[in-house]
């Protein structure tokens, strides 16, 4: 009798052992991911579940993390959520995370308020992905600081690798606050017949798009530098009716100034429209060493932030009279003047943030050093007050020689700064990009990362170099 207990009881946990995994094998085969044709190699996934009818979703949450990453969780939007066949749905997949094993769990609740918990594994191979043009250029993504309230984020990046002045490869990458790559697209200048430096991923629209620093879209028309050619010293500002592709208004910069100059005399790097006033904002990295011109959407100038040191010669003495005077007093007695900047920005208030490369043509006076500063206008008064500023104290180790960018997040009350040209050998030519984020009330350091191409050296005659040419944030 014993021995026949015995033996049921084995049975019995054979049996039960048999259901549990066939019920795990069963579930395991519920789920599949397939790839699509998306150019985002990270994002180009679809998860297929069996045994779940479309009619009985209400809504479906994702999350996505792996060893050392952060968890990024999103909802999947209706329009997003496809019947395959009868009792079978298919969703995308996003954030997956490069050259790690990404876990994926998908919670399905039901209209009855029931759930189903699918998971699933995958590994997406990037850095040593022979099959991606440029694969031993991909950037090292090296993070020195993090903040936790970051946790939900994703910083985006656009990462140019050029030999002399041409750009042969870009990098647009998302990254989370650990430096793991969660969106990856390569493109070489044999795939794109436009300039690579003019195009950008859009993190939301998970699509690329093309963003132009010196053009903006306004709600019925775009705005935009335009010259005939790259030798050609008239620059002008068009409105562009979006509709009929037809030019409202043309301002022919040199005119509005007054000046004849010949050659790259404006370099305009950044164009700005505020909407507050219905103004537009010029920035010019060789007028004056530097400027900042406002002018109404008639062409006439408002002011210019400049050092009024390079305006004294015959040709632009005519200019003195637009000159911001800054105010010197205890609270503003660190006024510094920007000098070949980049990247503006205009905040809810009077004041404006821009990436001051700091290019000082004197260097006998002044050391050179990037930062990010905050300046406060007064347009009335014609006035400007230096607000906030970080990358002065860091010395030659933040300063740029060319580009760089700023963004401003009032989450955060904090600036990104990218200062994308930073010099680490003379002699082998190397150099890095430091992304920093700062807060402006505490100067905390929020966030540091270091952003290179490991494998990439100025070859022979060849000039190869790389940098970070745009940033940008976007809560998860």
């Amino acid at each position: 009798m014993f021995k026949k207990c015995v033996s049921f009881m084995l049975l019995l946990v054979f049996f039960i052992c048999c259901v549990f995994f066939y019920l795990k094998y069963r579930q395991q085969n519920d789920i599949s991911l397939i790839t699509t044709d998306k150019e985002d190699i990270l994002n180009n996934k679809v998860a297929v579940i069996k045994n779940v009818d479309i009619k009985n979703v209400q809504e479906i949450k994702v999350s996505v993390c792996a060893d050392k990453a952060c968890k990024l969780e999103y909802a999947v939007k209706k329009e997003e959520i496809k019947e395959q066949e009868a009792n079978t749905i298919s969703i995308p997949i996003y954030y997956l995370v490069a050259d790690k094993v990404s876990n994926i769990n998908i919670n399905i609740k039901l209209k009855n308020n029931k759930s189903i918990n699918k998971k699933i594994k995958t590994v997406v191979d990037v850095k040593n992905n022979t099959s991606i043009k440029y694969y031993d250029s991909i950037p090292d993504i090296i993070v020195k600081k993090i903040s936790k309230e970051n946790a939900d984020v994703i910083y985006s990046i656009v990462f140019l690798v050029c030999k002399e002045k041409e750009h042969i490869c870009a990098f647009f990458i998302n990254f989370d606050i650990y430096g793991n790559i969660r969106s990856f697209i390569c493109r070489s200048k044999e795939d794109t017949p436009s300039d690579l430096g003019e195009y950008i991923y859009d993190i939301e629209m998970a699509k690329m798009k093309i963003k132009s620093n010196v053009e903006i879209e306004l709600e019925k028309s775009i705005l935009k530098i335009y010259k005939k050619d790259i030798d050609d010293s008239d620059i002008f500002i068009l409105e562009i009716d979006k509709n009929t592709n037809q030019i409202i208004k043309s301002l022919n910069l040199k005119k509005i100034l007054g000046l004849n100059y010949d050659g790259d005399w404006l370099h305009p790097n950044s164009l700005v429209y505020d909407k507050k006033d219905d103004t537009i904002i010029l920035s010019s990295r060789n007028l004056g060493e530097g400027s900042v011109i406002k002018i109404d959407r008639d062409g006439n100038v408002i002011y210019i932030l400049a050092d009024p040191k390079y305006f004294l010669n015959k040709e632009t003495k005519h200019l003195e009279k637009y000159l911001l005077k800054p105010v010197i007093d205890n609270d503003n007695e660190n006024f510094e003047w920007s000098y070949r900047q980049h990247s503006i920005i205009c905040l809810s208030n009077e004041n404006i943030v821009l990436f001051d490369n700091g290019c000082f043509p004197d260097t006998e006076i002044r050391e050179m050093y990037s930062r990010a500063v905050i300046y406060k206008i007064n347009e009335k008064n014609m006035t400007i007050e230096q607000v906030w500023q970080y990358g002065k104290e860091l010395g030659k180790k933040f300063y740029s020689i060319a580009h760089g960018n700023v963004l401003f997040d009032y989450n955060n009350k904090s600036v990104l700064i990218n200062s994308p040209f930073i010099i680490l050998s003379h002699e082998e030519k190397q150099t890095v990009s430091n992304i920093r984020e700062v807060n402006i009330t505490t100067n905390e350091l929020l966030f540091d990362v270091y952003i290179k191409a490991k494998n990439l050296y100025f070859k022979g005659k060849e000039d190869y170099y790389d940098y970070v040419l745009d940033i940008n944030k976007v809560y998860v």
